[in-house]
C-alpha cells in the first residue's frame, strides 16, 4: 500500500503494525469497497468523518486525561471519558474512569448518545476508540448534537490503559502485551 500512489498522502510506515504470527489469525480475510467500515446507521452524507473534533497531539490528549483522573471527584467533573468501542472490547481494557457503554455494535452508539444527551450537553467530552473511525464520526455526531468543543489525537500510551492493548479477529483478540511493547500504540481518541 505504501507504494501506491492513492495512499502517498495518507500513509506512512507507522500506519501498520506487525505481529508475530501467521495465517491463522486471517484465514478468511476479505478486501472490499464499502461506503462505510464500521457502519453507524447514519448516511456517511449526514455525519461525515470529515468533520470529527479537532486532532489533539498524543501529549495533549494525556494531559486531558490526567487532568481528569486527578480531580478529586470526577463524576462531578465538566469532562466525560467516553469509550466509543463496544462493549467487549472495552471489557477487555478502557482507560480508567471512562464511560463505556453497553452497545454490541456501532450503529447503537447514536441512539445511545440520543438517550443520555443530557449527560452530554455542554461537557468537554475525551473519546477514544481502537482505529480512529468509531471516534471520527461519533465526535462528528455529538458535536452536531451538543459539544461545546471538539478536539482529537492518535496516539495512546499503553500505560493509561486499565487493561491490555488488543487486537481484535473474529472471535479472538490478540493481546498485545504478550509481546514486548513499543512505548505507544496507534488509536484515536477526541476531545468534544
Amino acid at each position: 500500500m505504501l507504494s501506491c500512489p492513492w495512499f502517498k498522502d495518507y500513509l506512512c510506515k507507522d500506519d501498520f503494525k506487525t505481529s508475530k504470527g501467521g495465517a491463522c489469525c486471517f484465514p478468511e480475510l476479505r478486501v472490499g469497497v464499502f461506503e462505510e467500515i464500521v457502519p453507524m446507521g447514519i448516511s456517511p452524507n449526514k455525519i461525515s468523518y470529515r468533520t470529527p473534533g479537532t486532532h489533539l497531539s498524543p501529549g495533549e490528549f494525556h494531559k486531558e486525561v490526567e487532568k481528569f483522573l486527578s480531580q478529586a471527584n470526577p463524576e462531578q467533573s465538566d469532562t466525560i471519558l467516553l469509550d466509543c468501542r463496544n462493549f467487549y472490547e472495552s471489557k477487555i481494557g478502557r482507560f480508567q474512569g471512562c464511560l463505556a457503554p453497553d452497545i454490541r455494535k456501532f450503529s447503537y452508539f447514536p441512539s445511545y448518545i440520543d438517550k443520555n444527551l443530557e449527560l452530554f450537553r455542554e461537557k468537554r467530552v475525551l473519546m477514544y476508540c481502537t482505529g480512529g473511525i468509531r471516534c471520527e464520526r461519533g465526535s462528528a455526531y455529538l458535536k452536531a448534537k451538543c459539544a461545546r468543543k471538539c478536539s482529537s489525537s492518535r496516539v495512546a500510551s499503553t500505560s493509561t490503559w486499565k487493561s491490555f492493548l488488543t487486537v481484535f479477529t473474529k472471535g479472538n483478540c490478540l493481546f498485545l502485551m504478550s509481546v514486548t511493547p513499543c512505548p505507544t500504540t496507534v488509536t484515536s481518541m477526541f476531545i468534544l
